[in-house]
Protein backbone atom coordinates (compact mmCIF):
# COMPACT_ATOMS: atom_id res chain seq x y z
CA UNK A 1 0.00 0.00 0.00
CA UNK A 2 2.75 2.34 1.04
CA UNK A 3 4.44 1.59 -2.73
CA UNK A 4 1.07 2.14 -4.38
CA UNK A 5 0.67 5.64 -2.59
CA UNK A 6 4.13 6.92 -3.47
CA UNK A 7 3.43 5.91 -6.91
CA UNK A 8 0.36 7.81 -7.02
CA UNK A 9 1.82 10.54 -5.92
CA UNK A 10 4.58 10.39 -7.87
CA UNK A 11 2.11 9.95 -11.17
CA UNK A 12 -0.20 13.06 -9.53
CA UNK A 13 2.96 15.44 -9.17
CA UNK A 14 4.02 14.88 -13.09
CA UNK A 15 0.53 15.57 -14.32
CA UNK A 16 0.52 18.91 -12.00
CA UNK A 17 4.22 19.66 -13.69
CA UNK A 18 2.76 18.77 -17.02
CA UNK A 19 -0.39 20.85 -16.38
CA UNK A 20 1.70 23.43 -15.53
CA UNK A 21 3.77 23.60 -18.78
CA UNK A 22 0.94 23.26 -21.26
CA UNK A 23 -0.45 26.20 -19.31
CA UNK A 24 2.18 28.84 -19.52
CA UNK A 25 2.82 27.91 -22.91
CA UNK A 26 -0.89 28.39 -23.90
CA UNK A 27 -0.20 31.59 -21.97
CA UNK A 28 2.49 32.64 -23.33
CA UNK A 29 0.45 31.53 -27.41
CA UNK A 30 -2.16 33.18 -25.98
CA UNK A 31 -0.76 36.33 -25.00
CA UNK A 32 2.74 37.83 -26.17
CA UNK A 33 3.81 41.93 -25.40
CA UNK A 34 7.13 43.20 -27.21
CA UNK A 35 8.45 46.67 -26.77
CA UNK A 36 10.62 48.94 -29.17
CA UNK A 37 11.82 52.39 -28.80
CA UNK A 38 13.20 54.57 -31.63
CA UNK A 39 14.91 58.13 -31.40
CA UNK A 40 11.82 61.09 -32.00
CA UNK A 41 14.17 63.70 -32.42
CA UNK A 42 18.00 65.15 -31.22
CA UNK A 43 19.18 64.60 -27.42
CA UNK A 44 18.74 67.98 -25.62
CA UNK A 45 22.21 68.52 -23.15
CA UNK A 46 21.59 70.82 -19.97
CA UNK A 47 24.54 71.98 -17.64
CA UNK A 48 23.99 73.60 -14.60
CA UNK A 49 26.81 74.71 -11.96
CA UNK A 50 26.15 75.02 -8.60
CA UNK A 51 29.04 76.62 -6.72
CA UNK A 52 29.43 76.19 -2.57
CA UNK A 53 32.16 76.80 0.43
CA UNK A 54 33.40 74.36 2.60
CA UNK A 55 32.36 75.76 5.98
CA UNK A 56 33.03 72.52 8.45
CA UNK A 57 33.47 68.36 7.96
CA UNK A 58 32.34 66.38 10.39
CA UNK A 59 32.22 62.64 9.49
CA UNK A 60 30.32 62.44 6.34
CA UNK A 61 28.36 65.68 7.29
CA UNK A 62 29.58 68.44 5.26
CA UNK A 63 28.39 71.96 6.00
CA UNK A 64 28.39 74.50 2.78
CA UNK A 65 27.79 78.13 2.28
CA UNK A 66 26.20 78.62 -1.17
CA UNK A 67 26.32 81.60 -3.33
CA UNK A 68 23.00 83.44 -1.90
CA UNK A 69 24.72 83.27 2.03
CA UNK A 70 22.85 80.14 3.18
CA UNK A 71 24.11 76.87 5.03
CA UNK A 72 23.11 73.50 3.83
CA UNK A 73 24.28 70.30 5.36
CA UNK A 74 24.81 67.23 3.15
CA UNK A 75 25.23 63.71 4.19
CA UNK A 76 27.87 62.88 1.47
CA UNK A 77 28.35 58.78 0.96
CA UNK A 78 31.11 56.90 2.25
CA UNK A 79 31.94 56.37 -1.68
CA UNK A 80 31.36 59.61 -3.17
CA UNK A 81 34.69 61.39 -4.52
CA UNK A 82 35.06 64.83 -5.01
CA UNK A 83 37.97 65.76 -8.34
CA UNK A 84 40.75 68.34 -8.13
CA UNK A 85 43.44 68.52 -10.54
CA UNK A 86 43.67 65.14 -11.44
CA UNK A 87 42.91 63.55 -8.31
CA UNK A 88 40.31 62.55 -6.13
CA UNK A 89 38.87 63.16 -2.63
CA UNK A 90 36.86 61.89 -0.46
CA UNK A 91 34.87 63.65 1.86
CA UNK A 92 37.02 63.33 5.44
CA UNK A 93 39.72 65.51 3.00
CA UNK A 94 37.84 68.46 2.69
CA UNK A 95 38.86 71.49 4.32
CA UNK A 96 37.09 74.75 5.14
CA UNK A 97 37.50 77.07 2.30
CA UNK A 98 37.99 75.00 0.20
CA UNK A 99 35.62 75.80 -3.34
CA UNK A 100 33.00 72.89 -4.38
CA UNK A 101 31.78 72.91 -7.87
CA UNK A 102 28.77 70.73 -8.78
CA UNK A 103 28.80 70.51 -12.51
CA UNK A 104 24.98 68.86 -13.39
CA UNK A 105 24.61 67.15 -17.12
CA UNK A 106 21.34 66.60 -18.03
CA UNK A 107 20.65 64.90 -20.94
CA UNK A 108 17.05 64.41 -22.83
CA UNK A 109 15.83 62.15 -24.91
CA UNK A 110 12.76 61.83 -26.73
CA UNK A 111 11.98 58.53 -28.13
CA UNK A 112 8.62 57.11 -29.06
CA UNK A 113 7.81 53.73 -27.69
CA UNK A 114 6.04 51.32 -29.63
CA UNK A 115 3.89 48.15 -27.36
CA UNK A 116 2.94 45.14 -29.59
CA UNK A 117 0.15 42.69 -28.01
CA UNK A 118 -0.83 39.73 -29.04
CA UNK A 119 -3.80 38.17 -27.72
CA UNK A 120 -5.88 35.43 -28.70
CA UNK A 121 -9.35 34.23 -27.37
CA UNK A 122 -12.74 35.22 -27.29
CA UNK A 123 -14.29 38.84 -27.26
CA UNK A 124 -16.02 39.23 -24.06
CA UNK A 125 -16.45 43.16 -24.22
CA UNK A 126 -15.32 45.78 -26.44
CA UNK A 127 -16.13 48.95 -26.22
CA UNK A 128 -14.44 52.87 -25.98
CA UNK A 129 -10.97 52.37 -25.35
CA UNK A 130 -11.68 48.90 -23.43
CA UNK A 131 -11.26 45.31 -24.88
CA UNK A 132 -11.87 41.85 -22.62
CA UNK A 133 -10.28 38.95 -24.46
CA UNK A 134 -11.20 35.37 -22.33
CA UNK A 135 -8.86 33.33 -23.50
CA UNK A 136 -8.43 29.84 -23.37
CA UNK A 137 -7.82 28.86 -19.92
CA UNK A 138 -11.14 30.99 -19.00
CA UNK A 139 -9.19 33.90 -18.05
CA UNK A 140 -10.11 37.64 -18.69
CA UNK A 141 -7.52 39.87 -20.12
CA UNK A 142 -8.09 43.57 -20.89
CA UNK A 143 -6.66 45.89 -21.98
CA UNK A 144 -6.86 49.66 -22.56
CA UNK A 145 -6.59 50.86 -26.22
CA UNK A 146 -5.94 54.61 -26.61
CA UNK A 147 -7.20 56.65 -29.44
CA UNK A 148 -3.87 56.10 -31.34
CA UNK A 149 -3.64 52.79 -31.11
CA UNK A 150 -3.87 49.83 -33.96
CA UNK A 151 -6.13 46.67 -33.89
CA UNK A 152 -5.37 44.30 -36.47
CA UNK A 153 -7.43 41.78 -37.04
CA UNK A 154 -6.57 38.73 -39.27
CA UNK A 155 -4.40 41.34 -41.26
CA UNK A 156 -6.74 43.55 -41.10
CA UNK A 157 -7.01 47.45 -39.21
CA UNK A 158 -10.15 47.37 -37.23
CA UNK A 159 -11.76 49.78 -34.29
CA UNK A 160 -12.23 48.41 -31.05
CA UNK A 161 -15.84 48.99 -31.40
CA UNK A 162 -15.87 46.87 -34.59
CA UNK A 163 -15.32 43.73 -32.37
CA UNK A 164 -18.38 41.70 -31.23
CA UNK A 165 -19.26 39.75 -27.73
CA UNK A 166 -18.77 35.81 -29.05
CA UNK A 167 -16.21 36.64 -31.56
CA UNK A 168 -12.90 34.80 -31.97
CA UNK A 169 -10.23 36.50 -32.76
CA UNK A 170 -6.38 36.57 -32.80
CA UNK A 171 -5.97 40.23 -32.00
CA UNK A 172 -2.48 42.36 -32.55
CA UNK A 173 -2.51 45.85 -30.80
CA UNK A 174 0.35 47.75 -31.57
CA UNK A 175 0.22 51.43 -29.64
CA UNK A 176 3.14 54.33 -30.07
CA UNK A 177 3.18 56.58 -27.46
CA UNK A 178 6.44 59.52 -27.48
CA UNK A 179 8.02 59.02 -24.52
CA UNK A 180 10.92 61.61 -22.87
CA UNK A 181 13.60 60.17 -21.24
CA UNK A 182 16.20 62.58 -18.86
CA UNK A 183 19.53 60.74 -17.63
CA UNK A 184 21.46 62.87 -14.88
CA UNK A 185 25.36 63.10 -14.16
CA UNK A 186 27.03 65.10 -11.89
CA UNK A 187 30.44 65.41 -10.84
CA UNK A 188 31.67 67.94 -8.14
CA UNK A 189 35.35 69.70 -8.27
CA UNK A 190 37.25 71.32 -5.35
CA UNK A 191 39.34 74.32 -5.47
CA UNK A 192 41.38 75.42 -2.91
CA UNK A 193 41.41 78.93 -2.42
CA UNK A 194 44.36 81.31 -3.18
CA UNK A 195 46.93 82.43 -1.24
CA UNK A 196 47.28 86.40 -0.81
CA UNK A 197 50.99 87.31 -2.39
CA UNK A 198 53.54 87.92 -0.51
CA UNK A 199 55.81 91.04 -1.05
CA UNK A 200 58.72 92.99 0.50
CA UNK A 201 58.06 95.88 2.40
CA UNK A 202 59.88 98.93 0.09
CA UNK A 203 60.22 102.30 2.12
CA UNK A 204 58.59 105.15 0.19
CA UNK A 205 59.73 108.72 0.25
CA UNK A 206 56.87 111.02 1.42
CA UNK A 207 54.75 112.14 -1.57
CA UNK A 208 54.25 115.85 -1.82
CA UNK A 209 50.51 116.48 -2.06
CA UNK A 210 49.45 118.76 -5.10
CA UNK A 211 49.03 121.85 -2.99
CA UNK A 212 52.39 121.88 -1.26
CA UNK A 213 54.05 121.32 -5.33
CA UNK A 214 52.28 124.37 -6.79
CA UNK A 215 52.94 126.32 -3.94
CA UNK A 216 56.68 125.02 -3.96
CA UNK A 217 56.73 125.75 -7.68
CA UNK A 218 55.00 129.60 -7.19
CA UNK A 219 57.87 131.06 -4.89
CA UNK A 220 60.22 132.69 -6.38
CA UNK A 221 63.73 131.62 -6.19
CA UNK A 222 66.34 133.57 -3.82
CA UNK A 223 68.83 136.20 -4.88
CA UNK A 224 72.00 134.93 -3.81
CA UNK A 225 73.70 137.65 -1.41
CA UNK A 226 76.59 139.16 -3.00
CA UNK A 227 80.31 138.84 -0.58
CA UNK A 228 83.10 141.45 -0.81
CA UNK A 229 86.36 139.25 -2.03
CA UNK A 230 88.36 138.16 0.94
CA UNK A 231 91.33 140.31 -0.73
CA UNK A 232 90.07 144.31 -0.08
CA UNK A 233 91.88 145.81 2.60
CA UNK A 234 90.85 148.48 4.63
CA UNK A 235 93.85 151.03 4.15
CA UNK A 236 92.29 152.98 1.02
CA UNK A 237 90.06 153.92 3.79
CA UNK A 238 92.09 155.31 6.59
CA UNK A 239 93.73 157.10 3.57
CA UNK A 240 91.00 158.89 2.49
CA UNK A 241 89.90 160.23 5.56
CA UNK A 242 93.55 161.20 6.82
CA UNK A 243 93.40 163.43 3.30
CA UNK A 244 90.02 165.03 4.56
CA UNK A 245 91.37 165.85 7.51
CA UNK A 246 94.20 167.48 5.80
CA UNK A 247 91.77 169.94 3.47
CA UNK A 248 89.80 170.43 6.84
CA UNK A 249 93.14 172.02 8.24
CA UNK A 250 94.26 174.22 5.76
CA UNK A 251 90.78 175.77 5.42
CA UNK A 252 90.99 176.68 9.30
CA UNK A 253 94.59 178.45 8.66
CA UNK A 254 93.10 180.73 5.21
CA UNK A 255 90.50 181.64 7.51
CA UNK A 256 92.25 183.33 10.56
CA UNK A 257 94.61 184.68 7.70
CA UNK A 258 91.86 186.79 6.70
CA UNK A 259 89.97 187.28 9.57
Amino acid sequence: MKRMSKRWTHLLGLFAFAAAAVFLVGSANAQQKTVQERPAGPHEVQVELIHSTVVAVDGNHLVARLENGKLEAILVPEDFRFHEDGQVLSVHELQPGMVLTETITTTVKPVIVRTVEITEGTVWHAGGNTLIIRDHFNKMQTYHVPAWATVELEGERVNVNQLRHGQHVTATIITEEPVTYAERESRTTVRRPAKPPVTAAVEKAPVKSTVEEQATEEQPAEEPQQELPKTASPLPLAGGLGALLLLVSLGLKTVRKFA
